[in-house]
């Protein structure tokens, strides 16, 4: 693997650190309209990358999480894999760089991984399935932003400086 490709790597891991650090900084109001900056980065690069750096991007992305976060390092590994594997499957069926498709899918694949890391927790707590589905509704507005930055900002986050030795999709 080439030098620039290293760098790559360490560049996306301190891309995804600042913006789990901005995504905190913003909900610490306690607002529940926060986007999962992260994860739209990490689905806009999965849109982008060939097949074989899928690994290295749920490596770098559980990694820069788990700095920063309570969830356990195996619940994140789990929930971020069978995310970019499903959108591997799924950019075969639909162009994911399309403003409406990222989009729909950057919501769908948060409110998937939350709801994944919402479950563990009540699973853990021993909550019933009732007050969990007012867990699901709570993370609605997360989903909706991300969907809406997504939408916004998905190419420039792909594009972000130094993350071009990971962007090399052959058509």
């Amino acid at each position: 693997m080439s030098a620039q490709r290293w760098i790559a790597w360490i560049v996306l891991g301190a891309w995804l650190v600042w913006l789990h650090a901005l995504q905190a900084w913003l909900g610490s109001g306690g607002s529940a309209w926060v986007p999962d900056l992260a994860l739209v980065l990490v689905f806009s690069l999965v849109a982008r990358i060939e097949p074989k750096d899928a690994p290295g991007i749920v490596l770098v992305a559980v990694v820069a999480r788990a700095a920063l976060a309570v969830d356990p390092g195996a619940a994140l590994a789990a929930g971020l894999l069978g995310l970019v594997l499903l959108e591997l499957l799924a950019r075969g069926l639909f162009e994911l760089t399309a403003p409406a498709w990222r989009a729909l899918f950057a919501g769908a694949l948060v409110f998937a991984f939350d709801a994944w890391l919402a479950g563990l927790h009540a699973l853990h707590a021993g909550i019933g399935p009732v007050p969990f589905v007012r867990v699901l509704a709570a993370l609605v507005p997360a989903a909706f932003t991300s969907a809406i930055v997504s939408l916004a900002l998905g190419p420039a986050l792909a594009h972000l400086p130094g993350l071009s030795p990971l962007r090399s999709r052959r058509w």
